[in-house]
């Protein structure tokens, strides 16, 4: 978002800048974000015509799914994000550096209801020192959806960077989400997910 600047749209918070460096330090709040856009004139509402792409359930196992009680996500050569379905919350419970992923406010580990991958081009960007990758979006393609202990293969596609990502199963029928949080992973093509029942 161009135009804000820390202290209006975001905030650093100095014990993190100690334990997990600068470039992970930054923080806002739902709040916050709605302030600054009345603040910048940003509109609140959809186009006249818009039309949203995704659905939910209270109950949306993919019928026909694989069972996925852990689901392993390699990002890179040094994170590995693991997602183990808890049946009594309904929720998969997310771990990374082999410790639980923990919300800084609750102190209670994050779980999810939805976790979707998408497989696609992730590049180096030439001349870059700092490892900065290049992530295409819009091409679309492979990828997969997790919800109630069951996984599928879906197809997903975005036509432009601003357009809304569109998840299908592979006969064409829209992905029903499970109304609570989804948690994207975005990998490398060459990357494998592990499924554990």
């Amino acid at each position: 978002m161009n135009g804000p600047y820390e202290g209006t749209l975001y905030w650093r918070d100095k014990e993190r800048i100690k334990t997990a460096g600068y470039e992970h330090s930054v923080f806002t709040s739902g709040d916050t974000i709605i302030k600054c856009f009345k603040n910048y004139s940003f509109r609140m509402d959809h186009k006249d015509g818009y039309s949203y792409q995704m659905q939910f359930a209270d109950e949306a196992a993919p019928a026909g799914g694989e069972s996925a009680q852990v689901i392993t996500v390699p990002y890179s050569y040094y994170k590995t994000g693991v997602f183990l379905y808890d049946a009594d919350s309904g929720r998969y419970l997310i771990e990374e550096y082999d410790k639980p992923y923990v919300d800084g406010n609750t102190g209670g580990q994050v779980g999810v209801t939805n976790v979707v991958i998408l497989k696609t081009a992730c590049k180096l960007i030439s001349g870059d020192t700092y490892g900065h990758l290049t992530v295409d979006l819009t091409t679309g393609g492979e990828g997969y959806f997790a919800c109630g202990g069951k996984i599928i293969p879906i197809k997903w596609s975005k036509t432009d960077r601003d357009s809304q990502f569109v998840y299908k199963t592979l006969d064409g029928k829209a992905v029903t989400f499970g109304k609570g949080p989804t948690y994207v992973n975005i990998i490398p093509l060459e990357k494998e997910i592990t499924i554990g029942k």
